[in-house]
Order: C-alpha cells, then structure tokens, then sequence
C-alpha cells in the first residue's frame, strides 16, 4: 500500500443485533462512504456459499466484487489466496476470542515475522480494502464485520487511516433481538436460530469486554457508542462528522 495515498477505513465492531446494519447503510448514502457490510463475509458467503449480494447477484457473477476481486487478487473466479483458504484462517486464528492476543502480537511484532497466517491474512483484507477504493470511487470504507480480531489485525498498518466505531446496543434490546430468531437475507434460505436471555447477555457482556481491552490496547482513538432503538447509527454519523481528518466525509 501507498502511504503517500492513504485508504480511510470506519470498522465497525460489537456484538450481533446491535444495529450495525442500519449504520453501514446510513454511512453509506455519503457521497465519499462505501458501504461494505461484513466485508471478512466475502469468502466464505460469497465464494463458498455462493450467497448473494446486495444487487441480487452471486457474488461471483456481481461485477463490482468481479472488479474488485480480480483488481486485488488477480483473478476474480479463482482469488489467491483461495477462499477455503482464507475462511480457514478466519475459523483458526481469526477468532473474536483470539482479539487480545493479536493486538498484544501487533502491538510487540508488528512485522508479525512469528505469526505467518496472521501475516497472510492482513494482507488479504489489506489487498481487499485497496481495491475497493478505486473501483467504489469512494475514500473511506465502512467494514460492519463486528469483529475486533479483524480490526486488532490491521490497525496499526501506517497506509489505513483506521477509525474504530465500538457500536454497545443496550443489553435488553440485544436479548429481545434474538429471541425472535433471525432469517438471512439470502432469499431467506437459512435462518439464524434464536438464543435464550442468558446465552444472549453472557454473549453480549464477553464480546464487548474483549473488544474494549484489545482496542484499548492498541492506543487507538475509537468512539464507544452507547444507545437505544435507532440511536446507535445516529449518534455513530454525528461522532464521525464531528472527526477532523484528511479525507472528509
């Protein structure tokens, strides 16, 4: 990556239900914001599940991520890595609970000389988040993947001006959330499948502390958004305008 030219990246990060969606895509409407929903999704969803994007379209067959995979990774049917191997890493080391220890590894080997899937991996989402600059038109890209493993992984890469947006739903609103259940997107193949009050509040009280610790780790400003209902995304957009920064919103 070029620092002369530095990417803008919001990374979004919390706990499922927590209005990340709705952020994503009210960040999104800004003429200078991508909108990239769950970006670390792309392989595994997009490739070896074959789901849709927005557009309606297989990912595979979607000309912008066709573009956008093929800018990046040379070909955009058959990416290097290949996606069973990047989803492997995802499943292996790039874990919400494996957060602290690649900030703490970040933090003390930045090279990452000792951790090559690591290394390999921040590469991959470096790769990615380049190409979708160019190809979108847009500066900044919003990543609502939700996951601090992911946002330990690259914040600290000179080139990627990284702000951090750590979206807290209020507990009760997360629970009833998902005590309803949740139907995918994907033409409603597949549903997620509801959790109890307890699992659910013990969810939401372990991935909130590990993501706090490890972004407090790295040194890293971010904003810690607290809220109800629709508020979370509004006072999110109120936060991020209010940021001084070289590429403006």
């Amino acid at each position: 990556m070029n620092d002369s030219n530095p990417m803008h990246l919001l990374a979004v990060v919390g706990t499922m239900r927590s209005g990340s969606t709705l952020l994503d895509m009210l960040l999104g409407d800004a003429p200078t914001v991508f909108s990239g929903g769950e970006l670390r999704t792309i392989w595994e969803r997009g490739y070896l599940r074959d789901q849709p994007c927005s557009c309606g379209e297989p990912v595979q067959r979607c000309e912008f991520w066709s573009e956008v995979m093929a800018r990046a990774f040379g070909s955009a049917g058959q990416p290097d890595p290949a996606s069973c191997q990047v989803a492997e890493w995802q499943h292996t080391a790039l874990r919400q609970r494996h957060t602290r220890q690649i900030a703490r590894s970040v933090a003390t080997d930045p090279d990452l000389a000792d951790g090559p899937n690591l290394r390999d991996c921040r590469q991959t989402l470096l790769q990615l988040y380049q190409a979708i600059a160019p190809v979108s038109g847009r500066p900044w890209i919003v990543d609502s993947s939700k996951l601090g493993s992911d946002i330990s992984l690259v914040d600290l890469v000179p080139a990627l001006h990284t702000r951090v947006i750590h979206l807290i739903r209020d507990t009760r609103g997360v629970v009833h959330s998902w005590g309803r259940g949740h139907a995918t997107p994907s033409s409603l193949r597949s549903v997620i499948p509801s959790r109890g009050p307890r699992q659910s509040t013990l969810n939401w009280l372990r991935l909130n502390a590990s993501t706090g610790l490890a972004l407090r780790s790295l040194g890293r400003g971010r904003s810690a958004v607290s809220a109800t209902g629709t508020s979370p995304p509004i006072r999110s957009l109120n936060w991020v305008a209010s940021q001084p920064s070289s590429g403006s919103l």
